[in-house]
């Protein structure tokens, strides 16, 4: 938007900055005063990957042990992030008429953290979108459904050139 000359597309997978149609798991605990995005102890791993993912990657010990370290290590920090990002959450979609740039839009059906009734405010705001919808795919497509998402990705960027 701020930059149309630079831009030949844009890639909005599982995207935030509208307000969905239909509140989200996560949302909705949210509004009850929970944080589900934030590990709260060594043992909530599997819930936060429940959350992010229909069916989550198995993880090697060792990787999910310095993960979930890192993670609670950080955990103010994460808490502050998000309680920063609220009020500014929301604010692309008033700005989406501007964004002139061929857009695809590439959604998991089943997304916990952003509904995937944000779909149709998107193609609403955008005048040139392409909509994607994965199928048993949660939050994070390009790791839980990685050939499908580049396949629709490239299949996207090839009908732009």
């Amino acid at each position: 938007m701020r930059y149309p000359d630079e831009i030949v597309s844009v890639g909005l997978f599982d995207a935030g900055g509208v307000k969905s149609l239909e509140n989200s798991v996560v949302r909705k605990m949210m509004e009850k005063g929970e944080n589900p995005l934030v590990l709260k102890d060594v043992n909530d791993m599997p819930r936060l990957m429940a959350l992010a993912f229909v069916n989550p990657p198995s993880l090697p010990y060792p990787l999910q042990k310095v993960m979930t370290q890192t993670a609670l290590a950080n955990r103010q920090f994460y808490e502050k992030e998000l309680k920063e990002i609220g009020p500014d959450f929301l604010s692309l979609e008033k700005d989406l008429p501007n964004i002139k740039a061929p857009a695809l839009i590439l959604w998991g059906d089943q997304d916990k953290i952003l509904d995937v009734s944000s779909v149709p405010v998107f193609e609403k705001g955008l005048k040139n979108s392409k909509t994607v919808i994965l199928k048993d795919c949660g939050h994070v497509p390009m790791i839980e459904k990685p050939q499908e998402t580049a396949n629709a990705y490239l299949a996207f960027i090839k009908s732009v050139k």
